[in-house]
């Protein structure tokens, strides 16, 4: 099946957002406990410059995937130039202004599949964005992501790896306790 189109700069933030929802959360949360502790050191008459640590925190936090997305847009003009590709049930193949890319899939990296968009990792650090408005209809686009979850190499999900780190920590906190007790 063919597909293309040109990514639009509102899909970049959409994305982004998606991407590093966790890290919105945590900020939004850390705001709102900053304005809380603030409120409440005001309403006591402390002093609240000390207070504006986990605001100043969360405001970054919440902000910095749509930064670095602004960073991206300003800076990448051939992220809007026309991208056309074909998929199949072997291969994927992209060509943009940066260059085509023909890949078996079976050599793809990993491949994250969200609601309105697909990442393509060709690499550890590389990915082609293929949004769902690449697809003429839904058909196409629940074909496609059928093409990269079956043949795509089966990796171990991220949260999958995120519960064997806290694992690893919590073991490794037990047993710095127990050895320098």
């Amino acid at each position: 099946m063919k597909f293309g189109g040109i990514i639009e700069p509102k899909a970049i933030y959409k994305i982004y957002g998606t991407l590093h929802r966790r890290m919105i959360v945590w900020g939004a949360l850390l705001l709102a406990f900053g304005l809380y502790v603030i409120l409440e050191g005001m309403h006591d008459g402390k002093d609240i410059t000390m207070m504006f640590q986990p605001l100043i925190i969360g405001a970054c936090l919440a902000g910095y995937p749509f930064w670095i997305a602004r960073k991206l847009l300003a800076s990448d003009k051939a992220l809007f130039q026309p991208i056309e590709g074909e998929a199949t049930e072997s291969r994927l193949q992209i060509s943009s202004a940066r260059g085509s890319l023909s890949v078996a899939w079976k050599d793809v990296h990993g491949v994250r599949i969200f609601k309105q968009f697909a990442l393509i990792y060709t690499n550890a650090l590389v990915a082609q964005l293929l949004p769902r408005s690449f697809f003429k209809t839904d058909e196409e686009w629940e074909q496609f992501k059928t093409f990269a979850q079956i043949n795509s190499p089966r990796r171990m999900p991220p949260w999958v790896i995120a519960v064997l780190v806290w694992v690893c920590l919590i073991v490794l906190v037990l047993l710095g306790l127990i050895l320098f007790k």
